[in-house]
Protein backbone atom coordinates (compact mmCIF):
# COMPACT_ATOMS: atom_id res chain seq x y z
CA UNK A 1 0.00 0.00 0.00
CA UNK A 2 1.21 3.48 -0.94
CA UNK A 3 -1.03 5.88 0.95
CA UNK A 4 -1.30 9.50 2.07
CA UNK A 5 2.08 10.70 0.82
CA UNK A 6 2.66 14.14 -0.64
CA UNK A 7 5.24 16.24 -2.45
CA UNK A 8 5.33 19.93 -1.53
CA UNK A 9 6.80 22.67 -3.69
CA UNK A 10 7.50 26.30 -2.92
CA UNK A 11 6.78 29.37 -5.00
CA UNK A 12 7.62 28.82 -8.70
CA UNK A 13 8.53 25.19 -7.95
CA UNK A 14 7.86 22.32 -10.36
CA UNK A 15 6.55 19.40 -8.31
CA UNK A 16 6.53 15.84 -9.69
CA UNK A 17 4.83 12.80 -8.15
CA UNK A 18 3.03 12.97 -4.82
CA UNK A 19 4.34 9.53 -3.82
CA UNK A 20 6.71 8.30 -6.56
CA UNK A 21 9.08 9.96 -9.01
CA UNK A 22 10.31 7.30 -11.43
CA UNK A 23 13.20 7.91 -13.81
CA UNK A 24 14.32 4.27 -14.22
CA UNK A 25 12.12 1.16 -13.83
CA UNK A 26 9.06 0.81 -11.62
CA UNK A 27 6.96 -2.31 -10.98
CA UNK A 28 3.81 -2.20 -8.84
CA UNK A 29 1.79 -5.39 -8.28
CA UNK A 30 -1.19 -6.17 -6.04
CA UNK A 31 -1.13 -2.76 -4.38
CA UNK A 32 -3.42 0.07 -3.34
CA UNK A 33 -2.26 3.59 -4.17
CA UNK A 34 -4.55 6.14 -2.53
CA UNK A 35 -4.73 9.55 -0.92
CA UNK A 36 -1.45 10.83 -2.33
CA UNK A 37 -1.12 14.38 -3.63
CA UNK A 38 1.12 17.20 -4.79
CA UNK A 39 0.92 20.58 -3.08
CA UNK A 40 2.43 23.58 -4.85
CA UNK A 41 1.34 27.08 -5.87
CA UNK A 42 2.94 26.72 -9.31
CA UNK A 43 3.00 23.51 -11.42
CA UNK A 44 2.50 19.87 -10.47
CA UNK A 45 2.52 16.60 -12.42
CA UNK A 46 1.18 13.31 -11.07
CA UNK A 47 -0.82 13.30 -7.86
CA UNK A 48 0.61 9.86 -7.03
CA UNK A 49 3.17 8.92 -9.71
CA UNK A 50 5.37 10.78 -12.15
CA UNK A 51 6.88 8.53 -14.84
CA UNK A 52 9.58 10.48 -16.63
CA UNK A 53 10.72 10.29 -20.25
CA UNK A 54 12.91 7.19 -20.89
CA UNK A 55 11.48 5.53 -17.75
CA UNK A 56 9.27 2.44 -17.69
CA UNK A 57 6.49 1.69 -15.23
CA UNK A 58 4.37 -1.45 -14.93
CA UNK A 59 1.24 -1.52 -12.78
CA UNK A 60 -0.92 -4.62 -12.40
CA UNK A 61 -3.57 -6.11 -10.13
CA UNK A 62 -3.90 -2.83 -8.24
CA UNK A 63 -6.33 -0.06 -7.27
CA UNK A 64 -5.38 3.60 -7.73
CA UNK A 65 -7.88 5.99 -6.19
CA UNK A 66 -8.43 9.33 -4.44
CA UNK A 67 -5.11 10.84 -5.51
CA UNK A 68 -5.01 14.49 -6.51
CA UNK A 69 -3.17 17.64 -7.41
CA UNK A 70 -3.91 20.47 -5.00
CA UNK A 71 -6.23 23.13 -6.38
CA UNK A 72 -3.72 25.73 -5.14
CA UNK A 73 -1.53 24.91 -8.17
CA UNK A 74 -1.70 27.32 -11.10
CA UNK A 75 -1.42 24.33 -13.40
CA UNK A 76 -1.13 20.59 -13.01
CA UNK A 77 -1.93 17.39 -14.87
CA UNK A 78 -2.40 13.74 -14.00
CA UNK A 79 -4.62 13.27 -10.97
CA UNK A 80 -3.07 9.86 -10.34
CA UNK A 81 -0.31 9.49 -12.96
CA UNK A 82 1.63 11.78 -15.24
CA UNK A 83 3.32 9.65 -17.89
CA UNK A 84 6.14 10.87 -20.13
CA UNK A 85 7.76 7.44 -20.60
CA UNK A 86 6.35 3.94 -21.11
CA UNK A 87 3.49 2.92 -18.83
CA UNK A 88 2.03 -0.60 -18.93
CA UNK A 89 -1.20 -1.26 -17.03
CA UNK A 90 -2.85 -4.65 -16.46
CA UNK A 91 -5.94 -5.65 -14.45
CA UNK A 92 -6.06 -2.40 -12.49
CA UNK A 93 -8.82 0.02 -11.44
CA UNK A 94 -8.48 3.82 -11.45
CA UNK A 95 -11.12 6.00 -9.82
CA UNK A 96 -11.79 9.37 -8.20
CA UNK A 97 -8.44 10.98 -9.04
CA UNK A 98 -8.46 14.74 -9.75
CA UNK A 99 -6.28 17.40 -11.40
CA UNK A 100 -5.51 20.96 -10.25
CA UNK A 101 -8.95 22.20 -11.30
CA UNK A 102 -10.66 19.58 -9.15
CA UNK A 103 -11.83 17.81 -12.30
CA UNK A 104 -11.70 14.02 -12.47
CA UNK A 105 -8.63 12.69 -14.29
CA UNK A 106 -6.78 9.42 -13.81
CA UNK A 107 -3.85 9.68 -16.24
CA UNK A 108 -2.19 12.45 -18.21
CA UNK A 109 -0.01 11.24 -21.08
CA UNK A 110 2.67 13.60 -22.41
CA UNK A 111 3.78 13.86 -26.05
CA UNK A 112 6.68 11.48 -25.35
CA UNK A 113 4.48 9.04 -23.43
CA UNK A 114 3.18 5.62 -24.40
CA UNK A 115 0.47 3.80 -22.45
CA UNK A 116 -0.07 0.07 -23.01
CA UNK A 117 -3.19 -1.55 -21.57
CA UNK A 118 -2.17 -5.20 -21.63
CA UNK A 119 -2.95 -8.66 -20.28
CA UNK A 120 -5.98 -10.92 -20.03
CA UNK A 121 -7.70 -9.21 -17.10
CA UNK A 122 -9.88 -6.10 -16.93
CA UNK A 123 -8.58 -2.58 -16.46
CA UNK A 124 -11.12 0.09 -15.57
CA UNK A 125 -10.58 3.82 -16.00
CA UNK A 126 -13.40 5.73 -14.27
CA UNK A 127 -12.00 9.28 -14.20
CA UNK A 128 -10.63 9.68 -17.71
CA UNK A 129 -7.40 10.08 -19.66
CA UNK A 130 -5.99 13.32 -21.09
CA UNK A 131 -2.92 14.42 -23.02
CA UNK A 132 -1.21 13.36 -26.21
CA UNK A 133 1.28 10.67 -27.27
CA UNK A 134 0.20 7.08 -27.88
CA UNK A 135 -2.20 4.63 -26.24
CA UNK A 136 -2.46 0.94 -27.19
CA UNK A 137 -4.98 -1.62 -25.96
CA UNK A 138 -3.26 -5.00 -26.29
CA UNK A 139 -3.79 -8.44 -24.77
CA UNK A 140 -7.01 -10.44 -24.75
CA UNK A 141 -8.55 -8.69 -21.76
CA UNK A 142 -10.87 -5.69 -21.54
CA UNK A 143 -10.43 -1.97 -21.06
CA UNK A 144 -13.47 -0.26 -19.51
CA UNK A 145 -13.14 3.40 -20.42
CA UNK A 146 -15.09 5.85 -18.29
CA UNK A 147 -14.96 9.53 -17.46
CA UNK A 148 -13.90 12.45 -19.64
CA UNK A 149 -11.50 11.37 -22.37
CA UNK A 150 -11.96 13.99 -25.11
CA UNK A 151 -8.88 15.84 -23.86
CA UNK A 152 -6.68 13.03 -25.14
CA UNK A 153 -5.65 14.16 -28.63
CA UNK A 154 -2.95 11.62 -29.51
CA UNK A 155 -3.02 8.26 -31.27
CA UNK A 156 -5.01 5.21 -30.18
CA UNK A 157 -4.60 1.59 -31.33
CA UNK A 158 -7.05 -1.16 -30.41
CA UNK A 159 -4.77 -4.09 -31.17
CA UNK A 160 -6.46 -6.89 -29.21
CA UNK A 161 -9.26 -7.62 -26.80
CA UNK A 162 -12.20 -5.42 -25.89
CA UNK A 163 -12.70 -1.69 -25.41
CA UNK A 164 -15.93 -0.85 -23.56
CA UNK A 165 -16.96 2.80 -23.51
CA UNK A 166 -18.92 3.18 -20.29
CA UNK A 167 -22.20 5.06 -19.86
CA UNK A 168 -21.82 8.77 -19.24
CA UNK A 169 -18.27 8.80 -20.59
CA UNK A 170 -16.62 10.33 -23.64
CA UNK A 171 -14.24 8.91 -26.23
CA UNK A 172 -10.82 10.28 -27.16
CA UNK A 173 -10.49 13.23 -29.52
CA UNK A 174 -7.94 11.10 -31.36
CA UNK A 175 -5.63 12.26 -34.11
CA UNK A 176 -5.33 8.71 -35.41
CA UNK A 177 -7.27 5.53 -34.52
CA UNK A 178 -6.32 2.00 -35.58
CA UNK A 179 -8.49 -1.10 -35.11
CA UNK A 180 -6.54 -4.32 -35.68
CA UNK A 181 -7.95 -7.68 -36.71
CA UNK A 182 -10.26 -9.25 -34.13
CA UNK A 183 -10.49 -6.23 -31.83
CA UNK A 184 -13.88 -5.29 -30.34
CA UNK A 185 -15.13 -1.77 -29.58
CA UNK A 186 -18.37 -1.69 -27.60
CA UNK A 187 -20.21 1.65 -27.53
CA UNK A 188 -23.46 0.21 -26.18
CA UNK A 189 -24.19 2.84 -23.56
CA UNK A 190 -26.82 5.02 -25.26
CA UNK A 191 -25.37 8.31 -24.03
CA UNK A 192 -22.56 9.31 -26.40
CA UNK A 193 -22.51 12.86 -27.82
CA UNK A 194 -20.01 12.21 -30.61
CA UNK A 195 -17.14 9.97 -31.67
CA UNK A 196 -14.00 11.40 -33.26
CA UNK A 197 -11.70 8.67 -34.54
CA UNK A 198 -9.49 11.14 -36.43
CA UNK A 199 -7.80 9.27 -39.27
CA UNK A 200 -9.26 5.76 -38.94
CA UNK A 201 -7.38 2.64 -40.07
CA UNK A 202 -9.13 -0.76 -40.10
CA UNK A 203 -7.04 -3.92 -40.36
CA UNK A 204 -8.76 -7.25 -40.99
CA UNK A 205 -12.06 -7.80 -39.19
CA UNK A 206 -12.79 -5.43 -36.32
CA UNK A 207 -16.11 -5.32 -34.49
CA UNK A 208 -17.66 -1.96 -33.61
CA UNK A 209 -20.88 -2.43 -31.62
CA UNK A 210 -22.94 0.77 -31.55
CA UNK A 211 -26.13 1.22 -29.56
CA UNK A 212 -25.84 4.92 -28.88
CA UNK A 213 -27.56 8.27 -29.06
CA UNK A 214 -25.14 10.41 -31.05
CA UNK A 215 -26.47 13.78 -29.93
CA UNK A 216 -24.10 15.69 -32.19
CA UNK A 217 -24.62 13.23 -35.08
CA UNK A 218 -20.87 12.78 -35.40
CA UNK A 219 -18.93 9.57 -35.84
Amino acid sequence: TIKDNYAKGGENALTFGGAIFNDKTLIIDNSQISGNHTDTPFFAAGGAIFNSANATAEIKNSTIENNYISTSAQNGNGGAIYNAGVLTVENTTFKNNTDHTGELNDIYNDTTGTINFDGNGTTTILSGIAGRGNITKDGNGSLNLGGKNENFTGNFTLAKGNLNLLAGSSYFNAQNTTFDNGANFNMQNGEIDSINFGDLTLSGTSNVQADVNLNNNTM
